[in-house]
């Protein structure tokens, strides 16, 4: 809060984790490359950033795998998945963090490691390539609320009022509460009017899998199975909000998504074949 009002910036990234440092760093690098100086601050409730990063791998982070394509993916059809992880494939990933002092290693499971075997090192890269990009770390500083107004939108922190031209929900789900992950952000989301998906294919992966180690014959899905669901890749939607960050004025929500839907029963069959389960459902 300042004398004549709340704190003004250009972009609020809630939560700064993984994916909300990658979001401030490529949205600085972004801006930059198109000549425009933005103020972009990245809020995170927890004293010591990256806790999720840190446990990675058993505290060694596997950043990535040597070989990803799309039958490593459901929710979309092969060829629209191909193209978002031709946007950023595996030698880029690779290639960021090169640039960054952080060499990979390939262990026998394919996993990609770094080769000082810590997470600390991945969490800094990301630190350190943040600060390049401009960016604001401000924590331990808890988003209370967001409320969306017709020049960008009003955050309520634990640390006063900010306005935001633009805002990126980066808060995960309920994965480690003790990191952050506790849920806050999908009120914040349904306050801005966003529903919520259920967590239906990682409940359907863990159930598949657990059902073929343990050599069950029938796997039960609740439901008819015919209600739809939308699924988009997170690099994809990344580069959207950052050309609607760039290019998008006016004060209307966008809703960014495929278009392309998936019933529960298609994708539980899918599920069910990419694990390679031989029972019935």
């Amino acid at each position: 809060m300042t004398g004549n009002g709340p704190e003004r910036i250009d972009l609020a990234v809630v939560g700064s984790g993984a994916a909300g440092l990658f979001a401030a760093i490529h949205a600085g690098l972004a801006a930059a490359d198109a000549g425009r100086h933005l103020r972009i601050v990245a809020f995170d409730g927890a004293r010591k950033l990256g806790a999720k990063i840190l446990v990675a791998g058993g505290g060694r982070c596997n950043v990535t795998h040597w070989k990803v394509d799309e039958r490593d993916y459901a929710g979309g059809t092969p060829p629209a998945i191909r193209k978002v992880l031709r946007r950023w494939d595996v030698d880029r990933t690779v290639g960021f963090f090169a640039e960054r002092g952080v060499e990979m290693k390939r262990e026998e499971t394919g996993k990609l490691f770094p080769v000082t075997d810590r997470a600390q090192t991945v969490l800094d890269a990301l630190l350190q390539a943040a600060r390049d990009a401009g960016v604001e770390l401000r924590h331990p500083c808890r988003v209370l609320a967001v409320v969306h107004e017709a020049d960008g939108f009003a955050l309520a922190t634990d640390h006063g009022a900010v306005h935001a031209r633009r805002v990126i929900l980066c808060c995960g789900g309920r994965a480690l509460p003790k990191s952050g992950s506790d849920g806050a952000g999908e009120a914040l989301a349904r306050a801005l009017g966003h529903s919520i998906t259920s967590h239906v294919v990682p409940a359907l992966l863990m159930k598949f899998h657990k059902a073929k180690i343990e050599g069950q014959s029938s796997v039960s899905a609740w439901g008819t199975g015919s209600p739809f669901r939308e699924f988009i890749h997170c690099d994809d939607l990344a580069a959207a909000i950052v050309h609607c960050f760039l290019h998008y004025e006016k004060p209307e929500h966008i809703n960014l998504g495929t278009g392309q839907e998936v019933s529960i029963r298609e994708l539980t069959e899918l599920i069910k074949e990419v694990v390679e389960f031989k029972g019935t459902i």
